[in-house]
């Protein structure tokens, strides 16, 4: 069989590391040379460069790969471990491709130092501050973002109506809806609030990334957890979210 290419060896060599324990680079070779079945004639095909066994290179490349992207962690020379990122990508079934390292700010850095080579990537942002209408307080219980009317929603969604969106914190999967009318509003966010225990005040980042001309969706977060948010109104002000007793002394 033709040993399939160098970036089919990410997953298998992700989920070696899946149990938590420390391993070697060695340990990995054996694991993907079963989990593919390769026969003795596989095992003997070499790289036309410095003539190794093409198996070996591949495996021996994913954990170098894995690592710079912060997938791995080194403990010793040529042992590695799991990393939390790692942990979180195997929980949630990403598919890892060398595109997908590649939206790692560090594997990156990594590639273009190591290969010289240029990559067209431009990122595109929406940071919206949460009220408490937007967070399903309101009379109507519907979580979404409402945009100013200075901001375009078709940054992010580009002429899509839905779109997929991975969350940074845990590498889930969250499906939003763009509609836009009166108002334009990000849709669907209800388990997204709860989730991260989101309050008004808070914000909420939407992230698309075109990394070249493939185009990626995120969605993540910042929590202020010692500020007090406060609305005016006629009458006064209203405190939205914030503890006083917990923070008026600081």
């Amino acid at each position: 069989m033709v040993i399939p290419p160098a970036e089919d060896f990410y997953s298998p060599t992700l989920e070696f590391f899946g149990d938590g324990q420390v391993h070697e680079k060695k340990d990995v070779v054996i694991h993907n040379q079963n989990f593919f079945s390769l026969s003795d004639e596989d095992l003997n095909q070499r790289t036309r460069g410095n003539n190794s066994p093409v198996h070996k290179e591949h495996s021996r490349w994913a954990v170098a790969d894995l690592y710079k992207a912060g997938l791995l962690l080194k403990v010793d020379h040529g042992k590695y471990k799991i990393s939390k990122r790692g942990n979180l990508i195997l929980h949630n079934h990403c598919e890892i491709t060398r595109d997908f390292l590649l939206l790692f700010n560090s594997y990156r850095v990594y590639k273009q130092t190591s290969t010289q080579q240029a990559f067209n990537f431009k990122s595109y942002k929406i940071i919206k501050r949460l009220n408490n209408t937007e967070l399903g307080l309101g009379n109507t219980h519907e979580t979404y973002v409402r945009l100013n009317d200075d901001v375009n929603g078709d940054i992010i969604f580009n002429g899509e109506r839905q779109l997929d969106f991975i969350n940074k914190r845990n590498y889930k999967i969250i499906t939003l809806t763009y509609t836009h009318g009166r108002e334009q509003r990000f849709n669907g966010l209800g388990d997204f609030y709860r989730e991260n225990n989101l309050s008004a005040g808070d914000e909420v980042l939407f992230e698309r990334r075109i990394l070249n001309g493939k185009e990626y969706y995120f969605i993540d977060f910042l929590h202020f957890e010692n500020s007090i948010i406060i609305q005016k109104f006629s009458q006064g002000f209203e405190i939205l979210s914030g503890d006083i007793e917990k923070i008026k002394n600081k």
